[in-house]
């Protein structure tokens, strides 16, 4: 047992190290499941929760992968000074805006299960290299219409499959522009296009706008002209409201009235915030990769 270790992160907290570190291969990485260290510890899977993400935020942790970790015994004292231990569980000072918006960002990486694939960047384990990187970037510490705090995103400049928290792609966003960008699909049937409904009943009623058919349909037309049964729905959410695009017969012409809506819909965005966004987060919307929106099929 690592008495100095303890002191820190707490008696618990300090086995879990301890255990993850035998099971280590030789270039010290393991595979780490949440819910077997729960059973193992007898705790409750918060307790593993928080105490993977602080051994994580102190530097005894860094995800590699999708529940994959390298395991060290070397805690970043730059981390360690910006707050105190409570419970085994470090917790940033409330005052250090950049300690606590990074400690949000690790233990989200490490136990949000949407966040299973996305890692955080070697400069980004530091937090007083990510408190100088935050403090020049364009949209740091601003604030929407409704008070709301711009949120930092790393999946617009991300690409699909290697999505990171780094300084490379992270910029700061409002959160109407944030919303757009998060991976979206139906729930019952993954393999759907994204924005695409099955519905059971195509003789459903629904009402559309007029004015989002004019603006965001081609032609302005509401779903196909075909007397074929329409099952596939496409809705697309502007400003917090979701709007009916039509309906149609396949998956695919339902999928297609998606992508042409959304491509418009984040181009009027990008014209909107252009002079306040990041220059490189208008011309990624402007050049918006859809299938970045496609939920992963696990």
């Amino acid at each position: 047992m690592n008495l100095e270790l303890v002191k820190v992160v707490g008696l618990v907290n300090e086995g879990i190290h301890s255990h993850l570190k035998s099971l280590c291969n030789k270039d010290n990485v393991v595979t780490v499941d949440l819910d077997e260290l729960s059973k193992l510890f007898k705790v409750r899977l918060t307790v593993i929760e928080f105490g993977i993400s602080t051994m994580a935020f102190l530097g005894l942790l860094f995800k590699i992968g999708k529940d994959t970790y390298s395991v060290t015994e070397n805690i970043n004292p730059n981390n360690l000074k910006c707050g105190h231990t409570g419970g085994g569980d470090f917790i940033p000072y409330s005052f250090d805006r950049e300690a606590v918006l990074l400690q949000s960002i690790i233990h989200r990486c490490c136990n949000d299960s949407g966040y299973g694939d996305v890692t955080w960047s070697e400069n980004f384990s530091d937090v007083e290299y990510f408190r100088s990187w935050c403090l020049v970037q364009v949209g740091y510490k601003e604030r929407d219409s409704n008070n709301n705090v711009w949120h930092i995103d790393k999946d617009l400049l991300s690409p699909y499959d290697c999505r990171m928290y780094g300084e490379k792609n992270c910029v700061f966003l409002p959160q109407c522009i944030n919303n757009l960008l998060v991976r979206r699909g139906s729930c019952k049937i993954k393999t759907l296009p994204t924005g695409v409904t099955y519905l059971k009943d195509p003789t459903k009623p629904y009402i559309t706008s007029r004015e989002i058919c004019v603006k965001y349909l081609v032609d302005g037309e509401h779903g196909e002209q075909s007397d074929l049964p329409k099952h596939y729905t496409s809705i697309i959410t502007m400003k917090g409201v979701a709007h009916s695009l039509g309906r149609f017969s396949t998956a695919e012409a339902a999928g297609a009235a998606y992508d042409y809506a959304k491509k418009v819909y984040l181009t009027e965005v990008a014209e909107k915030w252009k002079d306040e966004i990041d220059p490189r987060a208008y011309q990624a919307l402007l050049n918006f990769d859809l299938d970045k929106l496609k939920r992963k099929v696990t």
